[in-house]
């Protein structure tokens, strides 16, 4: 059951807002349990030492400045200075339930949104709970959560005897970083978020942003004004070796012409009778020969599409300080490397000629 604790100062709001998130009986997420608080020393504390799904704050407190005089971004209404203190300790998604909603709208996100009060509370409030909770990301931390207390009492704790660590107790960090990595498998989350396994989306392809600044292999990085490819082997940045960066081609999908000719011809006919359709089919499908790769686009990346013909290799320290977009994730990144070196290290023989070849069969 999804935990909710709103914070109002002023009860009857309080009230009103748990009532809203209570009496949900049609909602797609389940019955919300719904706490209170119109303390804000209390509201921080319980979020520092209970798990709670999501939070709704009020922006203005009794003694807080006047919010019209106040830029309201800049941790002077006690709403703010709850979202600071929680920004500190852990993820929870915030709806802020306000009068004052104009005052912090630059807030608004992806796990923050904006009500303002007096404006169709009840959907208001129900519509921005719906868009938070829709996204999985809350479910996915508490199944994380679960996954990981489960495994620590009943197999680490329970079967402690058993457990053989050769490298002593220190290990044990790593038996369960190793386990909770495996736990996160793409076919767990397509799983858990109930999503067709045999369908990848975009998103699913990179790693964004990366780990860490560093370039490895795998990376997407922007450098004079287009985007590229590092392709030097994974063992000479572990190693030190990499004293020069292989470089490969990724251009925008809108500048090949199977897409050009899309573009122009698909209204003409039925997809799958349009001959622009199959060739930008093709190419986006990785059906157009060895020497192209399509990489899908997403809100940090465009379509591009990798030419293993077009190559550059400069010094390590001409690149570092390059804008590293993001990483091509395991295991395309695996193939796409595969793909790299199936095309270099190809042979090309004569073809036999096989009429004559079916001729000498009669």
């Amino acid at each position: 059951m999804p935990r909710v604790l709103c914070f109002d100062d002023k009860p009857e709001i309080l009230e009103n807002i748990k009532e809203i998130i209570s009496s949900w009986d049609d909602s797609l997420h389940g019955t919300f349990e719904v706490f209170g608080e119109s303390d804000f020393n209390s509201v921080v504390e319980r979020l520092k030492v209970e798990r709670f799904d999501l939070v709704t704050l009020d922006l203005h407190g009794g003694n807080d400045p006047d919010p019209l005089k106040d830029d309201g971004e800049q941790g002077a209404q006690e709403g703010l200075r709850v979202l600071n203190e929680l920004r500190s300790v852990r993820f929870i998604p915030v709806v802020f339930y306000t009068g004052y909603a104009e005052k912090i709208k630059s807030l608004e996100s992806g796990v923050v949104k904006i009500v303002k009060k007096g404006e169709n509370d009840l959907d208001g409030v129900r519509n921005a709970i719906d868009a938070l909770y829709s996204t999985g990301v809350s479910r996915l931390l508490s199944k994380i959560e679960e996954e990981n207390t489960r495994y620590l009492w009943d197999t680490i704790d329970k079967s402690w005897g058993d457990i053989q660590i050769d490298g002593g107790v220190e290990d044990l960090a790593y038996l369960v970083a190793r386990r909770l990595g495996a736990r996160l498998s793409r076919e767990f989350i397509k799983e858990f978020l109930q999503h067709d396994p045999e369908k990848v989306s975009p998103i699913e392809v990179y790693i964004y942003p990366p780990h860490d600044e560093s370039i490895k292999t795998g990376c997407v990085v922007r450098k004079d004004g287009g985007f590229w490819l590092v392709t030097t082997p994974a063992c000479d940045f572990v190693q030190g070796k990499a004293e020069s960066i292989l470089l490969v081609a990724a251009k925008p999908l809108s500048s090949f012409s199977q897409y050009q000719e899309w573009v122009v011809n698909k209204r003409d006919s039925a997809e799958q009778k349009n001959p622009a359709y199959n060739k930008l089919y093709s190419l986006i499908g990785n059906k157009a020969g060895d020497r192209y790769r399509f990489l899908p686009g997403t809100f940090f990346v465009e379509n591009l599409v990798v030419d293993f013909q077009e190559l550059r290799q400069i010094p390590f320290a001409d690149l570092k300080h390059s804008e590293v977009v993001c990483r091509v994730d395991s295991p395309f990144r695996e193939e796409l490397l595969n793909q790299f070196s199936r095309y270099y290290g190809r042979m090309g023989v004569p073809d036999l000629h096989i009429p004559s070849l079916i001729n000498s069969f009669k």
